[in-house]
């Protein structure tokens, strides 16, 4: 019988290898997405590890920064609260912000004047505000009532015969959320109408602020330790009604800044 020119394999053993080198081709290509996914994984897990680490930093970064502005002497203690404000409008037509990260930025014009109308419900004064004495706390509360911030807090403490203070937002003891450091003036300069920084002690200046309306108080403010910034001009009569009684509420409606 003459020999066939290659070696014959019966049909069904063919098609078994067939199948079986199809089954070995599959597996080594399941084999190698498996490991491609893998790898992804593994990228992925060394991406979302970088950016922790990175969000760490960044964060450490800040917080050192926060620690080293803090520590050179500036006059702001920062706050989670509130927002980084650009100086208010000057005609008064700011939205209203009552939280703020850090002491406001220099908003006033050093040669101008600055007076601010103080509207009760009982009448208005007025307060010739005095840079030449405390630049920076002028700066502060012409910043402060042009983002409308006192409108319509209480006088939180009213003393016959001595003062009225006011400027804190009922319930929150942290006022806008800074503070900023005295300028306190010579001794002998408190009177009867003197406009003066409420503090806690040493450089915790904030948004309160107190009125001087009667003598009793005056003797007890020296050495001085709070900041004088302004004088009430006008008005007196007004400071008369709301200083008389201890436990009455009195509310300011509004103050209004004008320069010149």
């Amino acid at each position: 019988m003459a020999r066939l020119p290659f070696p014959f394999v019966p049909t069904d053993k063919r098609q078994r290898h067939k199948r079986a080198h199809r089954a070995r081709a599959q597996q080594v290509a399941r084999l190698k997405r498996k490991q491609r996914r893998s790898r992804m994984v593994g990228f992925a897990a060394v991406l979302g590890t970088m950016g922790f680490i990175l969000a760490l930093v960044l964060n450490y970064t800040t917080n050192e920064k926060t620690k080293k502005v803090n520590a050179s002497g500036t006059t702001s203690t920062s706050s989670d609260l509130g927002l980084d404000a650009p100086c208010p409008r000057a005609d008064g037509k700011s939205v209203r912000e009552t939280k703020f990260r850090r002491a406001p930025p220099l908003c006033i014009d050093r040669a101008k004047s600055y007076t601010a109308t103080v509207e009760t419900d009982v009448g208005s004064f007025d307060i010739s505000l005095d840079q030449s004495r405390a630049p920076d706390t002028v700066n502060n509360f012409v910043f402060l009532a042009r983002y409308h911030f006192y409108d319509g807090f209480t006088w939180n403490k009213i003393i016959p015969g001595s003062y009225i203070q006011g400027g804190n937002p009922p319930g929150d003891p942290t006022d806008a959320g800074y503070l900023f450091a005295d300028e306190l003036p010579p001794p002998g300069q408190y009177k009867v109408g003197s406009v003066i920084m409420a503090n806690s002690g040493p450089n915790t200046n904030g948004t309160q602020f107190i009125i001087l309306t009667g003598p009793d108080i005056i003797p007890k403010l020296n050495p001085p330790k709070f900041t004088l910034f302004g004088e009430v001009s006008s008005g007196m009569d007004v400071l008369a009604q709301l200083s008389s009684n201890a436990n009455a509420t009195h509310v300011i409606k509004q103050i209004t800044i004008t320069e010149s």
